[in-house]
């Protein structure tokens, strides 16, 4: 197991004893790796301006079809309609929510994890 994924597993369990947020941010196009990362630098920035208390993981998934999007799991809920509005400024598409049940963190955390699957 690598670094990377003990400390995502570890961290998922501490976030699963709170309430989570499972999100979703994609774009309208493809983009290259390096443009993604850019691009949600720029998101989080604006994020953690908006809610300075805003804690969570966020996971690369490449998809052949339509690219990189992102996984965010986060333990508050963020206004959607301000998310969104921070997103559009930072350049990217369709947001999508939904609670998880915190007895669903470890799974997650698998899922997100996976090697044949996203980045982390």
């Amino acid at each position: 197991m690598t670094k990377s994924k003990a400390a995502f597993l570890f961290a998922s369990k501490t976030l699963g004893r709170q309430q989570l947020f499972f999100w979703t941010f994609t774009f309208k196009d493809v983009l290259a790796v390096k443009d993604t990362r850019k691009r949600w630098n720029h998101l989080l920035t604006l994020l953690l301006r908006r809610w300075p208390n805003l804690q969570g993981l966020r996971v690369f998934e490449l998809h052949k079809e339509h690219g990189l999007h992102v996984h965010l799991l986060t333990n508050q809920f963020i206004d959607l309609n301000e998310a969104r509005e921070l997103a559009e400024r930072a350049g990217w598409g369709r947001i999508h929510v939904k609670r998880i049940a915190t007895d669903q963190a470890g799974y997650l955390a698998k899922y997100l994890s996976k090697k044949s699957g996203p980045n982390v």
